[in-house]
């Protein structure tokens, strides 16, 4: 007897939720479906009436679902699904692992404003897993744009060596500027032969005044010396600079180098530097450096006696 009375309940519910779908009243029939417990009949009634529900009451209805059963019923009832709903359900309904599957499987539709807001929930140390499954939606200025924004500072090193090949340079150097320091430095190993003077520049205006000395001797070798001098003058510590000096003087000329030794250093680092670099600079520098300097130290002035224009020495000399 029992199981006749189920059989004949069911037939009228059906006979009932038929009519509701026939109406254009859907709120009953969400109702309905929301009321249930089973969740059998929950997943045979969406089947059924999908097609009459809207976007958000699908997805509030799968939000009813087991974890395990949600992302597989997003891709049944997806074309019913708007763009905003199903984002909306990802970042709300999902954890972190369910989050990069759906990635993988909706990637197509969703929007790059929609994938930006999905990876802002995921957590930190699966970001990079994520890009893994959507990095073919990205051309090189978008896959930079998600590495600055979401991936980690400390993993950036390891997403732009992991992307290379789809990253063009100034997606790359966006990306460098955008690094630890010290990663900073390694990177700029690597790349330093096919970045141009002007990307490097870009990056070392990002390097922090202490780390200058370890970036420049890498790089010193691919810029101006110009530049080198306006970097020793203007960017690196007091402390460091006289040693990026003589370590970079082989690349730059008698001009820059008394540049830096009259605008950067001292009065005893002067006079350590003119000791030093007295070979690469010429005689107009020297005497400038000691007229204007160092005119009362007369054990300088005769040890640059031959580096120097005859009358100057004579000059310093009776001046002294």
């Amino acid at each position: 007897m029992f199981s006749l009375f189920e059989k004949i309940k069911n037939f009228f519910k059906s006979k009932h939720m038929n009519r509701i779908a026939e109406s254009s009243d859907t709120s009953k029939l969400f109702w309905l479906i929301k009321k249930e417990k089973d969740i059998g009949k929950i997943q045979s009634m969406l089947s059924n009436y999908a097609t009459v529900l809207s976007s958000d009451e699908i997805t509030e209805i799968i939000s009813y679902m087991p974890l395990k059963d949600r992302l597989y019923l997003l891709s049944l009832y997806k074309r019913y699904i708007t763009p905003y709903d199903l984002s909306e359900f990802i970042i709300r309904k999902l954890d972190t692992d369910w989050k990069i599957k759906a990635l993988k499987e909706f990637k197509d539709i969703l929007d790059l404003f929609d994938i930006y807001k999905i990876f802002e929930n995921i957590s930190p140390d699966k970001r990079i897993e994520a890009l893994d499954t959507i990095v073919d939606r990205l051309d090189s200025s978008n896959l930079a744009d998600m590495i600055k924004k979401y991936v980690p500072y400390s993993e950036r090193k390891e997403a732009l060596l992991r992307y290379s090949d789809l990253l063009d340079m100034l997606s790359k150097v966006a990306i460098i500027k955008k690094m630890p320091s010290n990663d900073i430095a390694e990177i700029l190993e690597k790349y330093k032969d096919v970045l141009s003077s002007n990307n490097i520049l870009e990056i070392i205006d990002k390097v922090p005044a202490s780390k200058i000395e370890k970036v420049i001797n890498i790089i010193k070798d691919k810029i101006s010396p110009s530049n080198l001098s306006e970097i020793i003058i203007y960017k690196a510590l007091e402390k460091d600079r006289l040693n990026l000096l003589l370590e970079c003087s082989e690349y730059m000329d008698s001009a820059t180098i008394s540049d830096v030794i009259k605008n950067a250093l001292n009065n005893e680092n002067k006079k350590i530097a003119l000791s030093c670099l007295k070979d690469k600079l010429d005689e107009k520098n020297i005497g400038e450096i000691i007229q204007y300097y160092l005119k009362d130290d007369e054990e300088l002035i005769d040890l640059l006696k031959d580096n120097m224009y005859e009358e100057d020495y004579k000059y310093l000399k009776r001046i002294g």
